[in-house]
């Protein structure tokens, strides 16, 4: 296996045998979509994609981003669903259309960026890489699905290719007018992406790093720089300047300065080695992409960074594809980075790097000798995708023609749904019960995140600014107060809850109820004292709970009820089994195989 160009001559199969090979590799991707492409479109949307989408509607009526709700991360997604919800509307299979579409776009920028310049852009080798990339995503778990990171991978490849084009007339100081629109362009799409997450400026910096290390003068760096520089302050004025005027500038600082500090600490705190171990065996076999990226760009680094590589690059024939492959590498090696060092613990960050690693992989050039075994790997590799995940499972086979017919229906998503969050089985008769009592905006709370759902299900505004109030319990401690004095004073009527999301086991929760409590037997005593138990039952579906607001709130539940001291040690031991188990579950059902199938 080789970085150096293929040499001429006769190739290694017959161009009849790599035509059809060509043929059905597309061919292969073509079935993979018709098959999963209405199945993935009638899954739930994630708990982040609900909040954003009550953030866009608080926008929209006139309120005021991070003081009416809760928000750490910068607010380019909001504007993204802002934008999505004005033209294509509020359903869920509008949002995940549009996440295809995203990763559509991620293959065809990534398919320019790798191509040769007198290679198809249909070609065998970009086949490949857009089956392992459409293969990774439609097999991921909900969670994955619609998330800021891969989001914004595809402004940052429009940029590094718009960097790419404007490469040959830098080095060759050549139009300058059409040099500064480029370079302004490019700034712009850094920016776009920055407003979705300010990471990004770590493999920014580094793609327009790798270009300057090969071509332009000092004067034509400089102009360069101040083109993407004046893009990026344009866009970055156009947001701040959304911001002041709708008043969320002011609570977007406070939010930076005093929360975040907070919620950071606790994120670094989760970068465990353990975690990256869970993380690793989550996404194989496409984390091997890895090991072929990395190899291949230290190899290929040393090459150009000689003086001989640099003399060849800038003299080469296939000057524009080798800077492509060199600047998809800074790409590739800046997102590993800032996943790392930055936003490590969580799992969907993560799907971009594997991407990225993908596209670095299909540059490879393989010399002749070599092409039989490379070909012999990539098949083992397919095989192992499709037999690895849910794309190809007999689960999604059964349920695709209700998913045509019927659409996102809760039976239907119960049937093919790959986490086991929400229980849309359980979950329904909630909704019907709540559906009957003339609920009005902030009637309901719901307390944990995988309920968050429910706001868009009911039509419903949520009661307080504290959209993933479970969460932000457990992580603020230095906001209970505050968090407390808003539940008191909100006019919720009911809370719903789930004993699951609590930390009971499926075994505690079939234990016999209490009629006075309507609560299960092993649920542990002292906990009634903690919000929302503090609340009398008067609904349950299995672990769903739905509570009506008669009480004082009464304390803040910071642990799990697990951790409370009069749960009992069998409850606890089978609960750090169950969390094990789940742990290994959430792990393996990323990109392996559906467990219910």
């Amino acid at each position: 296996m080789t970085s150096e160009p293929a040499s001429q001559g006769p190739t290694s199969m017959e161009p009849s045998s790599r035509r059809r090979m060509t043929i059905g590799l597309w061919g292969v991707l073509a079935i993979l979509l018709l098959i999963n492409i209405p199945v993935v479109l009638c899954l739930h949307l994630t708990c982040d994609s609900a909040l954003y989408d009550l953030q866009a509607q608080c926008a929209f009526d006139g309120g005021v981003l991070y003081r009416d709700m809760i928000e750490p991360n910068f607010p380019g997604i909001v504007w993204i669903h802002m934008l999505i919800r004005s033209f294509a509307g509020w359903s869920s299979v509008a949002l995940r259309a549009v996440d295809l579409c995203v990763v559509a776009g991620i293959v065809a920028v990534l398919g320019s960026l790798m191509r040769k310049s007198d290679e198809s852009v249909f070609s065998l080798r970009m086949g490949f890489v857009a089956v392992s990339i459409f293969a990774l995503h439609l097999g991921l778990l909900e969670w994955c699905h619609c998330q800021r990171d891969l989001w914004m991978l595809l402004p940052c490849l429009l940029a590094t290719q718009v960097r790419l084009n404007r490469w040959n007339a830098l080095r060759q100081e050549e139009e300058v007018s059409r040099l500064s629109t480029s370079s302004f362009s490019e700034g712009c799409l850094w920016a776009i992406a920055f407003w979705i997450k300010p990471h990004i400026a770590v493999p920014a910096l580094l793609v327009i790093a790798m270009s300057y290390c090969f071509a332009g003068t000092v004067k034509t760096k400089l102009r360069d720089a101040a083109g993407v520089l004046a893009g990026g302050v344009i866009v970055g004025m156009l947001g701040i300047l959304w911001m002041v005027q709708t008043g969320a500038w002011e609570p977007f600082w406070v939010m930076q300065l005093e929360w975040n500090p907070e919620y950071l600490r606790i994120g670094r705190s989760k970068t465990t080695w353990s975690k990256l171990e869970e993380i690793w065996w989550a996404f194989s076999p496409w984390n091997w992409f890895h090991l072929i990226a990395v190899c291949l760009t230290i190899q290929t680094m040393t090459r150009f960074f000689r003086d001989s590589g640099r003399r060849d690059l800038l003299a080469g024939e296939e000057a524009r594809s080798q800077m492509g492959q060199l600047l998809l590498m800074a790409l590739y090696v800046g997102w590993v980075i800032q996943t790392m060092t930055l936003q490590f613990p969580f799992m969907y960050v993560h799907v971009p790097c594997i991407i990225l690693a993908i596209g670095v992989s299909g540059t490879m050039n393989v010399s002749l000798e070599y092409r039989p075994m490379v070909t012999a790997f990539a098949s083992f590799l397919l095989i192992l995708m499709g037999i690895s995940s849910p794309i190809l499972s007999p689960t999604r086979l059964a349920n695709w023609k209700d998913c045509v017919t019927k659409g996102p229906t809760p039976e239907v998503r119960s049937r093919i749904q790959i986490e086991p969050d929400p229980d849309w089985e359980h979950l329904e008769p909630v909704i019907e019960f709540l559906s009957q009592k003339n609920l009005q905006d902030g009637d309901v709370t719901a307390y944990s995140n995988n309920l968050v759902l429910l706001y868009s299900q009911l039509g419903l505004r949520p009661s307080t600014r504290y959209v993933f109030l479970d969460v932000l319990i457990r992580l603020f401690h230095s906001k209970h107060g505050e968090i407390h004095d808003t539940l008191e004073a909100c006019q919720h009527r009911y809370v719903v809850s789930s004993l699951r999301d609590a930390g009971m086991t499926k075994e505690a929760i079939a234990t016999p109820e209490d009629p006075k409590t309507r609560l299960p037997e092993a649920f542990p005593e002292s906990a009634l004292k903690t919000f929302p138990f503090t609340q009398p039952v008067v609904f349950r579906s299995d672990h769903y709970l739905v509570h009506e607001v008669t009480e004082p709130v009464g304390e803040l539940a910071t642990k799990h009820l697990k951790d409370f001291p009069d749960a009992s040690d069998d409850e606890r031991a089978k609960d750090s089994m169950q969390s094990e188990d789940q742990s290994q579950l959430s792990a393996d059902v990323v990109s392996a195989v559906n467990v219910r199938n």
